[in-house]
């Protein structure tokens, strides 16, 4: 469910697109086109560097694109999977991986 909203957060930094909270994140698109993750308080707290979200957070992982590549970090920000995969989908505790045309 995305949120369209244009506010500035209590970092300064212009929200030009959002989505709800799941597991106290929320991502959101900066002006640059960006995308990073705010705490309930509206504070960064993973920064603006993905290129598009794949989903919410799920069990404290969410697939993020970065660089046309998929990846899968954890609440901190930190890469559990890195970028490398053309897609991944979440599906309960399986990571389904697609890279170069082969599912895995």
């Amino acid at each position: 469910m995305a949120l369209l909203t244009r506010r500035e957060n209590k970092n300064k930094t212009t929200i030009q697109n959002g989505y709800g909270f799941k597991e106290q994140r929320c991502a959101v698109q900066n002006d640059t086109g960006k995308w990073g993750f705010i705490d309930m308080a509206g504070n960064i707290v993973i920064d603006y560097q993905f290129d598009s979200i794949g989903n919410e957070f799920n069990n404290g992982r969410c697939v993020v694109f970065k660089d046309k590549k998929a990846g899968v970090i954890g609440l901190d920000g930190n890469f559990i999977i890195d970028p490398q995969y053309s897609n991944i989908v979440l599906d309960g505790d399986i990571f389904k991986v697609e890279k170069e045309g082969k599912r895995g």
